[in-house]
């Protein structure tokens, strides 16, 4: 038994090892480097220099593999990552589905903005999944990003009506170990309710709270709270313009004409009732007269002669939102075929844009996380409140992903 041991304990370290530098390697194997040409053809790379579009994103994914894109950017694209046939196929039987009274019992938790959630039946076909992707090209960059002993958390398809609006900008998660697939089971256009994302977000958990204290400070004219967030967790942030007007009426008419929301210091013109020859516009913030700041010249000018005539007024002037350059770090998901697949960083900045069509959009979505995550889990809500039933079939599909990950390691020798 002496002379045997180290010998097979050598063996087991050398397939250990073998495995380890496996992993790693998948995006360079010959799947990975076949899928690769396919696609390089439908598109010459040379992405937008001004902006992030989705054939950008297709170039960098290919070139620096799935993995490495997402962890830079916190999204990625795997084209040609299902087969397109199959995931029609699987479109048709969940719509059918869908129409059932069982489908009731895989209702999986509440959704913003009229979209509706349901984890798939461990049933044909959806057992038939190929949970991995073709050749299994998600275990590579899950690896690298979760571990290797990464687990599904659940696979649902997420229906957005038609006529539904957008959503708000939103993270899943803000903390690190959470991966989304997101997989389209209809050719998704610009209208029909894709994802929008703002790559390179990922590693700011306070992004969205800085762009909600600024929004309620001014946005720009014509812009709603909601769209502004997203512009600035996009990355495009202005400037107003400073302005002096001069007012030779009274102060009086002033106030009366103008409807003005007061705040600690300034104020900020939300009306104007017929008088324009101040030259103020809706959206302008008072910030100074006659060298006071608005609240201190407000306080004194009914008492002091020279405060209410012949004034001059300090406005600070955003501009309108239809004059702004798209955002420096806005995705839109869109086109984007059927077998195609986007997979970001739970804690990436997206919503789901608006379904401008009359059809129901579906979109397959495989959650993955970390075995040691700690933190808020994106389907948390929906597990607490999930059928006794729905759990036992999504445990299922966790089960077969651990053995597809088992089936994939290399035998010891």
């Amino acid at each position: 038994m002496a002379r045997w041991w180290p010998g097979f304990c050598f063996q087991c370290v050398g397939a250990w090892l073998a495995w380890q530098a496996w992993v790693p390697a998948l995006p360079d194997s010959a799947a990975w480097a076949s899928q690769h040409a396919r696609v390089a053809s439908r598109d010459d790379g040379k992405g937008d220099a001004k902006g992030w579009t989705l054939s950008e994103l297709r170039r960098i994914s290919l070139k620096q593999g799935p993995g490495t894109t997402l962890k830079v950017h916190g999204v990625a694209m795997m084209p040609e990552l299902f087969d397109a046939a199959e995931l029609e196929a699987l479109l048709r039987a969940f719509q059918d589905f869908r129409e059932t009274d069982e489908a009731a019992d895989f209702k999986f938790g509440e959704l913003r903005a009229q979209r509706q959630a349901i984890h798939i039946p461990f049933q044909p076909p959806f057992n038939a999944l190929p949970l991995l992707g073709r050749d299994k090209s998600l275990l590579a960059p899950l690896c690298d990003c979760l571990g290797q002993d990464f687990v599904l958390e659940s696979a649902l398809v997420i229906s957005v009506d038609g006529g539904t609006s957008s959503m708000n900008a939103h993270t899943d998660t803000e903390d690190e170990g959470s991966i989304s697939v997101h997989i389209p089971l209809q050719p998704l256009t610009d209208g029909f309710a894709p994802l929008s994302f703002c790559p390179g977000t990922h590693g700011d958990v306070e992004l969205l709270d800085r762009a909600g204290a600024e929004v309620r400070r001014w946005r720009c004219i014509g812009e709603s709270r909601m769209d502004a967030r997203k512009r600035i967790a996009a990355g495009r942030r202005v400037k107003r313009q400073a302005l002096s007007l001069h007012w030779d009426g009274e102060a009086s008419a002033l106030l009366d004409g103008c409807d003005l929301q007061i705040g600690r210091s300034c104020a900020r013109v939300r009306g104007i009732q017929g008088c324009t020859t101040m030259g103020l516009q809706v959206g302008d913030e008072i910030t100074h007269v006659n060298e006071l700041s608005f609240v201190a010249w407000l306080r004194i000018q009914a008492d002091i002669e020279e405060m209410r005539s012949n004034l001059v007024l300090q406005v600070l002037r955003p501009p309108n939102v239809n004059t702004l350059a798209p955002p420096p770090k806005l995705l839109v998901g869109a086109p984007l075929s059927v077998g195609d697949a986007i997979i970001y960083d739970s804690r990436t900045v997206h919503w789901g844009m608006a379904n401008e069509k009359t059809g129901i959009r579906h979109v397959l979505y495989l959650n993955f996380m970390s075995s040691s995550f700690q933190g808020y889990s994106p389907d948390g809500d929906a597990i607490e409140a999930a059928t006794e039933r729905c759990l036992k079939e999504r445990a299922v599909f966790q089960k077969q992903l651990q053995r597809i990950k088992a089936e994939t390691r290399p035998r010891l020798a």
